[in-house]
């Protein structure tokens, strides 16, 4: 009787996931650049509100758990809508430039581009646009954003490599294209928690030396 209820309850499971893959696949369809948008701010927010409670948990935030930072997760959010339509374009770029084969040769041509261009280029264009959103939210000198940028691409990047790489070629070799950014969004909810705390230690840095 248990394991036709553990059966009955998996099937029920896998029909309410089945549907919600439809679903998701007729929005994506019907309404690509809503969905996007929608799918990439979304998670964007439960990143930066996922990296402010470990904040609160840490102790490094100790305004306490009833007070929270309203800049951080705008942030995010209008990064998710300025860069969803750079990675959508990207990842039609690369479809159109090397096929959409699954093969050794082609994918490694997908992996390296992607890992070693693009994704420098958008951790630096990440870094320069948070630079300008603090020195329009705050006093923040936004010339102080190129001291060390270089330096912290390499080391994004090398981090990022480690991370994406399995993402990208599971991305390339296993998931339908209409479900590409809901993958990268779902597992970038990872990456964007650690950017997020990442951004914020850096300002606090920031404020620890105006106070000395």
């Amino acid at each position: 009787f248990l394991s036709l209820a553990v059966k009955g309850t998996q099937r029920v499971e896998m029909d309410w996931l089945g549907d919600l893959a439809s679903t998701y696949d007729q929005w994506i369809t019907e309404r690509p650049t809503e969905a996007k948008l929608t799918t990439s701010v979304s998670f964007n927010l439960i990143a930066d509100a996922t990296a402010q409670c470990i904040a609160k948990a840490k102790g490094s935030d100790k305004r306490g758990w009833g007070v929270w930072d309203a800049l951080p997760p705008l942030r995010l959010v209008i990064w998710g809508l300025l860069s969803t339509p750079i990675v959508d374009r990207w990842l039609e770029f690369l479809d159109s430039t090397f096929g959409h084969g699954t093969d050794v040769p082609t994918l490694l041509k997908k992996l390296s581009i992607d890992q070693l261009l693009f994704g420098p280029w958008l951790l630096a264009l990440f870094l320069v646009y948070v630079g300008a959103f603090d020195s329009v939210t705050t006093k923040y000198r936004f010339r102080s954003t190129f001291d060390g940028l270089g330096r912290n691409v390499v080391h994004g990047t090398l981090a990022g490599i480690a991370y994406w790489l399995p993402v990208t070629i599971c991305m390339f070799t296993l998931v339908p294209r209409s479900f590409r950014l809901l993958l990268l969004s779902v597992t970038g909810l990872v990456y964007n928690t650690f950017l997020s705390l990442w951004v914020s230690g850096q300002a606090s840095e920031r404020d620890k030396k105006k106070e000395e």
